[in-house]
């Protein structure tokens, strides 16, 4: 039986050989993973993203710096997730804010040793990050140059330092926030002592969740020991996406749509074979957005109950049916037999009133006593006054 040398195979099997024999096959880093928390102060879900400085084979686990489409200041956008399935990352997180009129980026940003835009104009702190994956922030007026000499190669302006040297920032660095005292979605990346990295991305907007602020994300991750916090571009922008799957539910189109952004923070690992891997993680991405789809139609069903059973909790006790339809509003309401216009004075009513303009309005009563024949009557209007006779449904 002949022998089959290597050098016979076809060149992509070697590859993946190669791949195999040195262990780079892995597309992705096993050891970057997240937890799902519920912060009972803010009443919202939050998730902690955690990356180890180094792999297991004690290599930096390197955070890059990229622009939607691979290219900066299109105004097109891209989503996070598109981002990660096109270039096989085991994480992306959107960056830096921009003009949502054009959808062109704002601030300092540099990406792999290069200064792509130097601009001022913002109120925000530049978050600069250097070869080994130190953060390092930077005030507003500090240009992209002396980011660079100071060691940065990679730099984005999102918005401000939550935390500096393990202290709570001076609120004064971010008063000029509208949204600082409002709850909202967030996403902050952070820095422990050791230089591992986590992200703290939360909820918001929703009837489960209210969002947090910046007060809230600083006493989370004082809690956890961060050195540095720095807090990038929140509410509909922001997105968390591990290894294809966007862990974090969008808020735009009522939870369905993941928002068009022009950078991101990412981690792709150096692998020889990654085609297969790409697929999947695409694959994955795609199902967990139907789930999340699901998800938000069955929070919609649940803000509409919880609507009704606010309206059934304030149900108004009236003395005279006849002059809701001078209101001109829908809402239930109780009545005594002995209200004017009541369907009976035999009983207490439940009284559903629909108007849906001045000029025509229909009741429908709900009898108290269980004794009663009728079971429902309606009765209807036509002049905002007059009120024809109860009948029996």
């Amino acid at each position: 039986m002949k022998k089959i040398m290597k050098q016979e195979l076809h060149p992509d099997f070697i590859t993946e050989l190669d791949a195999m024999a040195s262990g780079s096959q892995d597309a992705y880093y096993d050891r970057i993973t997240y937890d799902k928390y519920r912060d009972s102060v803010s009443g919202t879900d939050y998730f902690i993203t955690y990356i180890p400085n180094k792999d297991t084979d004690g290599k930096l686990i390197k955070l890059q710096h990229g622009f939607q489409n691979d290219t900066m200041n299109s105004g097109v956008g891209e989503t996070a997730r598109s981002f990660a399935n096109r270039n096989g990352a085991s994480l992306v997180s959107n960056a830096s804010i921009f003009d949502t009129s054009n959808g062109l980026i704002k601030g300092v940003q540099i990406k792999d040793g290069v200064i792509y835009q130097d601009k001022g104009g913002t109120n925000s702190y530049t978050l600069g990050i250097k070869d080994d994956n130190t953060l390092v922030t930077y005030a507003p007026t500090v240009s992209g140059a002396t980011i660079l000499a100071d060691g940065c190669v990679n730099a984005l302006t999102g918005f401000f330092p939550l935390i500096l040297n393990s202290v709570a920032v001076d609120p004064a660095i971010y008063a000029t926030a509208s949204s600082k005292d409002d709850p909202n979605p967030r996403n902050v990346i952070a820095q422990l002592p050791n230089k591992d990295i986590i992200f703290l991305t939360c909820e918001g907007r929703t009837s489960a969740n209210k969002g947090m602020t910046y007060g809230d994300l600083i006493r989370i991750l004082l809690a956890r020991g961060v050195k540095t916090a720095y807090n990038m571009d929140g509410g509909g922008s922001g997105q968390m996406v591990i290894r294809g799957v966007m862990i974090n539910n969008p808020i735009d189109d009522s939870g369905k749509t993941e928002r068009l952004v022009p950078d991101f923070i990412y981690i792709a690992k150096p692998a020889n074979v990654t085609k297969k891997f790409k697929t999947v993680s695409a694959d994955l991405g795609a199902v967990n957005k139907r789930v999340f789809d699901v998800a938000a139609d069955l929070l919609a069903a649940n803000d509409t109950l919880n609507a009704l059973n606010k309206l059934l909790a304030k149900t108004e006790t009236v003395t005279d049916l006849d002059a809701l339809s001078v209101r001109g509003v829908t809402n239930l309401y109780w009545c005594l037999g002995a209200a004017v216009g009541a369907p009976a004075t035999t009983s207490s009513w439940g009284i559903l009133h629909i108007q849906p303009q001045i000029d025509a309005a229909v009741q429908i009563g709900f009898p108290f006593s269980h004794t009663l024949s009728t079971v429902m009557l309606r009765r209807t209007n036509t002049n905002a006054t007059t009120w024809g006779a109860w009948r029996s449904i």
